[in-house]
């Protein structure tokens, strides 16, 4: 919404987090009229008879480096599920509709990957061949699936993407649904077309600045409810919007294309990098001092 799209239709996994996730973005949207399709298809990577396990138990069990083979492998799978296990995907209704063989007991990131391909085949690409803008709300590695199928990126290469939590990636495509490569100024990955909507870190690091200081300021979570009735999370939020403003007005200060000075004439100029306003600026905010770029403070220069 905020990069300007506007959605006709969600296609998302059957599992609860991301169905939630579609209905929080839509209801953000106040757009949650719109269709949305749930395929297994989608679904995070079964990992087999690992599911439900403790990561770090399991590897003490039977040793790390078994485990981040089969976690870390392209090929490597996990041992199967038994039918009669209790976390079989087909006890679970929301695959009533599976046969047993689509059923996966167990699943490489490969398998994973490939999964994704008949979704993509018969359902995005041809709401995209319609003109409509998709939304895919999935799992890491399902959607490391679809970016392996449009960017055609290898099996090999497949592994040095990575898909950040909560930063929508944008593709745009040309009539052959051929995706076209973003802009030189955007924030990428390599091997992707696709472009992040944010820098990956930032709603991150903004959380986990609100959480220190719900740690180390007295009652300040409690305060800050009562006065602006936002959750930790909402205040992250907003202060990261505010970053974004503080840097939209540090950028008219960065002085580009311009003739580098050697200082031979003593009237060395070094432009204010943005980072560093951008900082400076967070920090009077945080502060309760008003920022302004263009009144810059004793501590600013």
């Amino acid at each position: 919404l905020e990069g300007g799209y506007d959605i006709d239709i969600v296609f998302t996994s059957r599992l609860t987090r991301a169905i939630r996730s579609a209905w929080i973005i839509l209801r953000e949207f106040d757009q949650v009229y719109l269709p949305v399709f749930k395929s297994w298809r989608l679904n995070e990577r079964n990992y087999g008879a690992l599911t439900g396990l403790s990561k770090t138990e399991t590897a003490e069990r039977l040793g790390a480096e078994l485990v981040q083979e089969w976690r870390g492998s392209l090929r490597s799978r996990p041992p199967a599920l038994n039918p009669a296990d209790k976390y079989y995907p087909g006890r679970d209704r929301r695959h009533a509709d599976l046969s047993p063989e689509q059923i996966p007991l167990t699943e490489s990131l490969l398998d994973c990957m490939e999964r994704t391909k008949p979704v993509w085949r018969d359902k995005i690409s041809y709401e995209l061949a319609c003109g409509k803008n998709v939304l895919v709300v999935a799992h890491a590695n399902t959607l490391r699936g679809l970016v392996k199928i449009i960017d055609g990126i290898g099996d090999d290469e497949i592994q040095d993407i990575a898909i950040p939590t909560g930063i929508p990636i944008v593709y745009n495509f040309d009539n052959d649904l051929k995706p076209i490569p973003p802009a030189k100024e955007s924030v990428v990955q390599v091997h992707m077309n696709g472009r992040f909507l944010e820098k990956p870190g930032l709603l991150k690091e903004a959380i986990k600045r609100e959480q220190e200081w719900c740690r180390q300021v007295p009652d300040y979570d409690k305060v800050m409810k009562a006065q602006s009735g936002l959750t930790p999370l909402q205040r992250s939020l907003t202060k990261l919007e505010a970053s974004r403003e503080v840097q939209s007005w540090a950028e008219q200060f960065i002085v580009e294309n311009t003739d580098e000075d050697d200082g031979s004439d003593g009237k060395l100029t070094m432009a204010r990098s943005e980072d560093e306003i951008w900082e400076n600026g967070l920090n009077e905010i945080e502060e309760g001092e008003y920022f302004d770029p263009d009144h810059v403070s004793a501590r600013s220069k």
